[in-house]
């Protein structure tokens, strides 16, 4: 539950705080409020609030006791907390993402452009330094100036997607060179974090056509994501604005998510993926 704060203006006006005043009338009001309480115990622990459509999860849970509370004390109250419910879950969801999410969001988008150099390196991913200069370059992203001007460092990066679960590792950049060898990430480590923090990756029909054979199979591996048209353009049910332009990638709601399943086995750790993999050819269809 988020309450927003905001610094009083010179022209608003408080009561002021005083100990001798203030602390007896407190104390008189909270044993008034055991009183009633004690009173409507029996009710309150068989109550089961009704929800606003827009309440529902994690946080239905923090409501739930308000609203009882509320319902309880009748008059204009059940209305009144509903009509708060509603109001600061929806500020709730659009809450910027945290900054180990954004950088989450990041850098799937940085995969997805880069897909084709990623599923050419063995195993399939990307070296360091092409993941930071790609983070520095995305619009509007914090990467470039997030340490008090400085720039997002290799070390910071590996401190921050280790909670997720990936480490860098040494990959062949260069396919065909059994020798060079750079420290980088793994596609494949990701994909699980993907799936479990993001909303999938909505990209445009025309975006997923022009990826090749090879792309084509990382794609449908590694990216749980929705096909749209490129008239679409709403925001996701997690709250993350879609990023639009000649990337091919928006948000979307409401639309079923394919996620990967077919090529090289899955490692141990990951999860099955949630749907079936698309028929990338009859989706094409749809742009003839």
């Amino acid at each position: 539950m988020i309450i927003r704060m905001h610094r009083r203006l010179k022209s608003e006006k408080v009561t002021q705080f005083r100990g001798r005043t203030s602390i007896p009338e407190g104390e008189a009001i909270g044993t008034q409020l055991a009183v009633w309480a004690r009173s409507v115990f029996e009710a309150a622990v068989t109550a089961r609030p009704e929800m606003p459509e827009s309440v529902e999860d994690g946080q239905a849970d923090a409501w739930e006791p308000l609203l009882v509370v509320a319902d309880l004390a009748g008059g204009e109250w059940p209305k009144l907390a509903r009509e708060a419910a509603v109001a600061l879950v929806k500020v709730n969801r659009e809450t910027p993402p945290s900054l180990a999410l954004r950088l989450l969001q990041d850098l799937r988008l940085v995969f997805w452009e880069n897909l084709k150099a990623a599923a050419e390196t063995r195993p399939k991913g990307l070296p360091t330094e092409t993941v930071l200069s790609a983070l520095y370059e995305l619009e509007d992203a914090p990467w470039k100036t997030v340490n008090k001007g400085e720039p997002f460092t290799t070390v910071e990066l590996a401190r921050r997607v280790f909670d997720y679960g990936v480490e860098p590792e040494q990959l062949r950049p260069y396919p065909g060179d059994n020798y060079t060898q750079k420290r980088g990430y793994p596609l494949g480590s990701f994909a699980l974090a993907w799936r479990r923090y993001l909303p999938p990756l909505c990209l445009r029909l025309e975006a997923v056509a022009a990826v090749t054979d090879v792309t084509r199979k990382a794609l449908e591996k590694y990216f749980e994501w929705v096909p749209v048209d490129d008239e679409t353009s709403v925001t996701s049910a997690a709250g993350f604005s879609g990023r639009q332009g000649d990337r091919g990638e928006t948000d979307m709601t409401g639309a079923t998510a394919f996620s990967g399943g077919q090529g090289d086995p899955e490692p141990p750790d990951q999860e099955p993926p949630d749907s079936e993999t698309p028929n990338i050819a009859k989706l094409m269809a749809r742009l003839k």
